[in-house]
């Protein structure tokens, strides 16, 4: 007889979602400023971690492993870290570059 093979542990998307949500796109922005210094770069830190958390939100709710109530969680969650790293950035942008 032949074991079963073990179950794949499935990714927690919302969990990632989150993550990404927190680290947003400040570093690599930061390089962006630097070497081209955009005004355009300001509009994409600002809005990054809003999109990020969007994506975490839309990734925990299409995680089959979840229920429904999960799913809203994590994705409220999710969009909810982004909002909160928002001005976290906007304040080390202005610190960084000056106001």
């Amino acid at each position: 007889m032949t074991s079963p093979a073990p179950a794949r542990r499935a990714v927690p998307w919302g969990t990632v979602g989150c993550l990404v949500a927190a680290l947003g796109w400040f570093p690599g922005l930061v390089v962006v400023w630097k070497i081209v210094e955009l005004e355009m770069a300001m509009g994409l830190l600002a809005f990054g971690p809003v999109l990020l958390g969007a994506l975490g939100a839309l990734l925990a709710a299409v995680d089959r492993r979840l229920d429904g109530a999960s799913r809203v969680g994590w994705a409220t969650t999710s969009l909810v870290v982004g909002l909160l790293a928002l001005p976290l950035y906007w304040f080390i942008a202005m610190a960084l570059w000056g106001a």
